[in-house]
């Protein structure tokens, strides 16, 4: 690399970040309705209010105890709620997103040159549901921090004292955050690293890493007869079984999202074969960076098939591995564009994109991708600021409307009752879908809006 080049690349670093924090603010003042983000909120805000560490619950009548996900992935939550409110969750959670992309391209850099590191976090800066999530209360946030902490790790040249802490910080982060799934991205680039170096040690240590780095979490389930129960068995292994009936089965399921999800990083993958590969680097050879993250990649996308029970969002792990990848497939494009440009025309062509997408941000490019706010903030926005927080009202549908249930909870700081009936617990406020309201004595319509009707008891 030429010092010109260098200098490029160290300048460059930062541009990726900063057209991802312009887009992902713009969704700080946006109303976006995510259930499980709004499911995570109240879980994090219950702790805080509880001053409990691990009680989680959601709703009395929904998850009074919950053990869908273990508690730690919430501490960050709680600790910034306790200290600076619910209104600083969003500075948070991008907060680990930016980390997250800066390791990715750290990462990289460590493994095939600075030109890779830029292409890996323009990759993932740029996906369009990695900035989605990157401000909202999901665990998968720090999910994908620990994930790129043990790509930078595994990355590194030696496995030597430093790889070996980062290795067990990352792996700890993500099997506290969301269990089984912290041990994807590790367990794939050490499996794909010793079969490419064709080293036993770089499987063995690692190995006995990750194994220490889980025994904390293994010790709070298997201490806990009710998480041992209902998280352990309940959760992981009927998730791993199939036992479970809800999310799909498919084996193809996981290939299947990363397909519809992980863009524009798929375009990029192409250039890892080694015809084009060959064409762009004559005389280059095979890379041992391409066959590493080929073969990672190859084993995540594996695992991630395995399970009996699916999820979109669970293929969100793999976006930090991905993007590694299509940093080093870009890197040798990346260096041909710069060794032709001259570094005016370039600074100009580099400059014009980057103000557009500082531009784009705030004008509202990135709320293309969400969907309309839900009816209490918007129709029913009015009424609803009148009702006190912890008011419980009856939500009135043959089936649990898990949207709505946790919109209110989270949002509007509600107790939501499903109900299948009107009147069946006697609250004096209940939302009700129209085609279970009928005019009844005793409740009068407030409002109708999309499907639902607001109704409130009249006085005896």
């Amino acid at each position: 690399m030429t010092a010109s080049s260098a200098r490029w690349s160290r300048a460059l670093t930062w541009l990726p970040l900063a057209v991802f924090a312009a887009w992902a603010t713009t969704r700080f003042h946006r109303h976006v309705d995510v259930s499980d983000a709004s499911l995570y909120r109240v879980l994090a805000r219950h702790l805080a209010d509880d001053g409990s560490w691990t009680a989680l619950r959601y709703l009395p009548t929904a998850y009074p105890r919950f053990f869908e996900h273990l508690p730690f992935g919430l501490w960050p939550m709680v600790v910034v709620i306790r200290l600076s409110g619910e209104s600083a969750l969003p500075l948070l959670q991008l907060g680990l997103s930016l980390g997250t992309v800066w390791l990715v391209g750290r990462a990289a850099s460590n493994l095939a040159g600075r030109w890779a590191g830029l292409g890996a976090m323009t990759t993932l800066a740029l996906t369009q549901n990695f900035f989605f999530i990157s401000s909202l209360t999901l665990l998968d946030v720090p999910l994908l921090l620990s994930a790129a902490v043990v790509l930078v790790a595994l990355t590194r040249e030696r496995l030597d004292g430093v790889s070996l802490a980062l290795l067990f910080a990352g792996t700890l982060l993500g099997v506290a955050t969301k269990g089984p799934f912290g041990l994807m991205t590790p367990g794939a680039f050490v499996l794909a690293r010793a079969v490419v170096d064709r080293s036993l040690r770089a499987f063995v240590l690692p190995s006995v890493v990750m194994l220490a780095a889980m025994l904390p979490v293994v010790a709070f389930v298997f201490t806990s007869h009710e998480w041992l129960e209902f998280y352990g068995r309940g959760q992981v292994l009927a998730s791993v079984t199939g036992a479970r009936a809800d999310g799909d089965g498919g084996r193809s399921f996981a290939v299947q999202k990363l397909l519809e999800m992980f863009w524009p990083g798929l375009a990029f993958l192409p250039l890892l074969v080694p015809g084009v590969r060959r064409r762009l680097e004559p005389g280059a050879g095979d890379s041992r960076a391409v066959k590493l993250v080929a073969l990672a990649s190859l084993v995540l996308v594996v695992g991630l098939s395995l399970p009996a029970r699916k999820v979109a969002h669970h293929v969100f792990v793999a976006f930090p591995l991905l993007a590694l990848t299509s940093g080093v497939a870009l890197r040798p494009l990346l260096e041909r564009v710069v060794a032709r440009w001259n570094e005016k025309p370039l600074a100009m062509v580099l400059g014009f994109f980057v103000l557009a997408g500082l531009v784009a941000g705030p004008l509202g490019v990135a709320q293309l991708f969400s969907g309309r706010a839900c009816v209490m903030s918007t129709e029913f926005a009015h009424t609803f600021d009148g009702i006190a927080p912890g008011t419980e009202l009856e939500v009135v549908a043959a089936e649990a409307p898990w949207p709505t249930l946790s919109a209110l909870a989270a949002e509007r700081r509600l107790v939501p009752i499903h109900v299948r009936q009107l009147g069946a617990v006697g609250r004096e406020w209940a939302l009700v879908e129209e085609p279970a309201w009928a005019s009844q004595p005793g409740f009068v319509e407030v409002e109708r809006a999309r499907g639902w009707v607001l109704v409130h008891k009249t006085s005896d």
